[in-house]
Protein backbone atom coordinates (compact mmCIF):
# COMPACT_ATOMS: atom_id res chain seq x y z
CA UNK A 1 0.00 0.00 0.00
CA UNK A 2 2.41 2.38 1.05
CA UNK A 3 4.80 1.60 -2.43
CA UNK A 4 1.61 1.75 -4.45
CA UNK A 5 1.10 5.29 -2.49
CA UNK A 6 4.51 6.63 -2.90
CA UNK A 7 5.25 5.15 -6.54
CA UNK A 8 2.16 7.53 -8.01
CA UNK A 9 3.37 10.60 -9.67
CA UNK A 10 -0.19 13.10 -10.00
CA UNK A 11 0.26 16.57 -10.25
CA UNK A 12 -1.94 19.60 -10.08
CA UNK A 13 -3.42 21.05 -6.79
CA UNK A 14 -3.36 19.10 -3.26
CA UNK A 15 -7.08 17.89 -3.18
CA UNK A 16 -7.08 16.79 -7.05
CA UNK A 17 -3.64 14.51 -5.86
CA UNK A 18 -5.30 13.10 -3.08
CA UNK A 19 -8.42 12.54 -5.01
CA UNK A 20 -6.66 10.55 -7.61
CA UNK A 21 -4.18 9.21 -4.74
CA UNK A 22 -7.48 7.44 -3.50
CA UNK A 23 -8.90 6.42 -6.38
CA UNK A 24 -5.58 4.44 -7.71
CA UNK A 25 -5.47 3.25 -3.90
CA UNK A 26 -9.02 1.84 -3.81
CA UNK A 27 -8.65 0.02 -7.63
CA UNK A 28 -5.65 -1.63 -5.97
CA UNK A 29 -7.34 -3.08 -2.45
CA UNK A 30 -10.71 -4.23 -4.60
CA UNK A 31 -8.42 -6.65 -6.56
CA UNK A 32 -6.73 -7.63 -3.59
CA UNK A 33 -10.01 -8.03 -1.60
CA UNK A 34 -11.11 -9.80 -4.19
CA UNK A 35 -8.25 -12.53 -4.60
CA UNK A 36 -8.29 -12.88 -0.47
CA UNK A 37 -11.78 -13.16 0.03
CA UNK A 38 -13.30 -13.41 -3.00
CA UNK A 39 -16.21 -16.26 -3.66
CA UNK A 40 -16.18 -16.19 0.49
CA UNK A 41 -20.45 -16.75 0.16
CA UNK A 42 -19.88 -19.51 -2.41
CA UNK A 43 -17.27 -21.31 -0.07
CA UNK A 44 -19.30 -21.26 2.78
CA UNK A 45 -22.81 -22.43 0.97
CA UNK A 46 -20.98 -24.95 -0.33
CA UNK A 47 -19.10 -26.47 3.03
CA UNK A 48 -22.89 -25.58 4.51
CA UNK A 49 -24.36 -27.44 2.48
CA UNK A 50 -21.18 -30.50 2.66
CA UNK A 51 -22.00 -30.55 6.43
CA UNK A 52 -26.28 -31.10 5.96
CA UNK A 53 -25.69 -33.77 3.85
CA UNK A 54 -22.87 -35.73 6.10
CA UNK A 55 -25.40 -34.82 8.86
CA UNK A 56 -28.23 -36.66 7.10
CA UNK A 57 -26.22 -39.42 6.64
CA UNK A 58 -25.40 -39.87 9.96
CA UNK A 59 -28.63 -39.86 10.88
CA UNK A 60 -29.42 -42.98 8.53
CA UNK A 61 -26.47 -44.85 9.16
CA UNK A 62 -22.90 -44.84 11.14
CA UNK A 63 -20.12 -42.68 9.53
CA UNK A 64 -17.05 -43.43 8.50
CA UNK A 65 -13.53 -42.06 10.05
CA UNK A 66 -12.93 -40.54 6.60
CA UNK A 67 -16.66 -39.37 6.83
CA UNK A 68 -16.19 -37.65 10.34
CA UNK A 69 -13.19 -36.48 9.71
CA UNK A 70 -14.73 -34.63 6.79
CA UNK A 71 -17.24 -33.22 8.54
CA UNK A 72 -14.95 -31.73 11.16
CA UNK A 73 -12.48 -30.48 8.58
CA UNK A 74 -15.87 -28.52 6.69
CA UNK A 75 -17.08 -27.18 9.82
CA UNK A 76 -14.29 -25.92 11.03
CA UNK A 77 -13.35 -24.50 7.26
CA UNK A 78 -16.71 -23.08 7.55
CA UNK A 79 -16.28 -20.99 11.14
CA UNK A 80 -12.95 -19.67 9.79
CA UNK A 81 -14.45 -18.40 6.41
CA UNK A 82 -17.18 -16.92 8.35
CA UNK A 83 -14.78 -15.54 11.32
CA UNK A 84 -12.93 -13.87 8.28
CA UNK A 85 -15.56 -12.26 6.49
CA UNK A 86 -17.07 -10.82 9.86
CA UNK A 87 -13.51 -9.28 10.39
CA UNK A 88 -12.94 -7.60 7.11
Amino acid sequence: MEEAWRNQNVFGWMSFVLKEKLKTLKAIVKVWSKEEYGGMEDRVERLVEEIKSIDEKGEIGVLTTREVDLWKASFWSCGESLRQRMLW
